[in-house]
């Protein structure tokens, strides 16, 4: 019993983390849109008036604010997927936080960027298909497996 109520409270710690880190995002994705509008405000503006070269230095920190915001925000996207359990390859899956291969491309993850603590795979997200390589449950979509890298059948 005692077991089930950590389980419940570990779910709502991380549900209102992810609340909170998507709530970030979505504000920091708005400051973005407002950045980008006045750039091309300062554009439009400088261009109307044929002065674009005495400009530059106004669009050149407009476009660096721009920068750090969208690193800000690919920042928080990382937190975002660790806090579900899970990380990106460089195809743009997202896969289990404890893989070490990509089932949709085979690439293999470095030891560096697993993260120390897996997220728990519901059941019924299971499947009953089993690498021959090295017996691991796969899922269902499973290219490659996610421990020996071998391609599925």
């Amino acid at each position: 019993m005692k077991s089930g109520m950590n389980q419940v409270k570990d779910k709502a710690a991380q549900t209102v983390e992810i609340t909170r880190l998507s709530s970030q995002i979505s504000s920091i994705h708005k400051e973005r849109a407002s950045q980008l509008e006045k750039l091309g405000e300062i554009v439009h503006q400088a261009n109307q008036r044929g002065r674009m070269q005495e400009s530059i230095e106004q669009i050149q920190q407009h476009s660096t604010a721009i920068t750090q915001v969208e690193l800000e925000i690919e920042s928080l996207e990382a937190q975002l997927l660790r806090v579900k359990g899970g990380k990106q390859c460089n195809c743009g899956a997202v896969i289990p936080a404890e893989s070490r291969f990509c089932n949709t491309c085979g690439s293999e993850f470095k030891a560096e960027y697993v993260v120390s603590e897996p997220a728990q795979v519901e059941a019924e997200q299971q499947t009953n298909t089993f690498c021959t390589g090295c017996g691991l449950q796969l899922e269902s979509d499973s290219v490659f497996c996610t421990s020996c890298g071998a391609k599925t059948e």
